[in-house]
């Protein structure tokens, strides 16, 4: 045989690119035409013929039901609750094609479908599509989405959400969502180590909302350490310059004296700590009161520092302090710790 002489260097395995595509057609050609099904799904009131087969193929979740014993492994009707029959549908026309249908409008039920049913492709392509889709304004509405669906392909999505609202933190600070933050998401935002580095790298201007205005203090222009203050009003849709600060700087902190939160005195004040002045790190307090539309220069006995976040603190009748966290440079080297508070 002339077998004998094309060598003996062992077999060779092929691989059939073709087959695969086959093997969706001929799917894709019993579903069709209603052959062999042997499981129906009843979704709200709409029923949805399969094969158990093809749903183990991509889903863990039925994995689990057809092949471990489970009463509905031999069930000719499984009852799925929780999903909205369009998604179910969109789920199982992927189980037959490798493909899916992901829009704005059903992005977020068919992710949670998906993280319910274990359809992992489908959850990893949901984040995916969310995170091409993120802006500053959305980017901490996707967050905390995120952390609602326990899955690695959410967490990552989250992570990337988080260090996005860094990279962009001046507009994510002025978005609807981040000023509705709980405060304990709020100060974790702010002194995450990661948010410092970036702020280091693009000095930038501080912003911080009172119950009807926007103030952005400060900052750097790519020449000059800046002491402007502008305020936005978001009912007439425009922007009004302000007294400027006693002390320009940029990286600072800021945060706002509400109305609601000091109404025994009945006084807005919007308070600046730290900051870099282009030469040093200063440890001035200052204090903007917007009735009056003037500040005073309050020195204070800490430090300098700059990049640090900076949260109200006291009972809700009297505001006696602010507390700070911060990542602060002493004698040349970085340091980060919670830092004392301001009488």
């Amino acid at each position: 045989m002339f077998c004998d002489r094309i060598g003996s260097d062992g077999p060779v395995t092929f691989t059939i690119q073709q087959h695969s595509k086959d093997l969706v057609c001929l799917l894709t050609y019993v579903r069709r035409n209603s052959q062999l099904f042997d499981v129906r799904l009843k979704v709200e009131e709409v029923v949805i013929n399969a094969h158990r087969i093809v749903l183990c193929a991509c889903s863990n979740y039925f994995r689990k039901m057809f092949l471990c014993g489970m009463v509905e492994s031999t069930s000719d009707e499984i009852h799925i609750q929780n999903v909205d029959s369009r998604i179910m549908q969109l789920i199982v026309d992927y189980a037959y094609t490798g493909e899916i249908l992901i829009s704005s409008q059903n992005v977020e039920r068919l992710l949670a479908a998906s993280v319910l049913l274990q359809v992992q492709a489908v959850t990893a392509s949901c984040c995916t599509f969310l995170g091409n889709k993120m802006t500053p304004l959305n980017c901490m509405a996707i967050a905390r989405f995120a952390t609602t669906h326990a899955s690695p392909e959410c967490q990552a999505l989250w992570e990337k959400a988080v260090e996005y609202s860094f990279t962009r933190f001046s507009e994510v600070s002025k978005s609807d969502d981040f000023l509705q933050l709980p405060e304990e998401e709020l100060v974790q935002i702010l002194t995450n180590e990661r948010l410092f580095t970036r702020v280091r790298m693009s000095a930038y201007s501080t912003c911080c909302a009172t119950s009807s205005h926007i103030y952005v203090v400060g900052g750097y222009d790519g020449e000059n350490i800046m002491s402007s203050v502008e305020r936005y009003d978001p009912l007439t849709d425009t922007w009004s310059l302000m007294s400027p600060m006693p002390v320009p700087v940029s990286g600072l902190a800021c945060t706002a004296v509400c109305p609601d939160i000091i109404f025994a005195f009945g006084v807005i004040s919007v308070h600046i700590l730290g900051g870099y002045n282009g030469r040093e790190f200063v440890n001035h307090l200052q204090i903007y009161n917007i009735e009056s539309d003037q500040w005073r220069n309050q020195p204070t006995d800490n430090f300098g520092r700059t990049g640090h976040g900076v949260i109200v603190g006291g009972r809700p009748q009297i505001i006696h302090q602010l507390v700070f966290v911060d990542y602060c440079r002493m004698r040349g080297q970085n340091i980060y710790y919670m830092c004392g508070s301001i009488k």
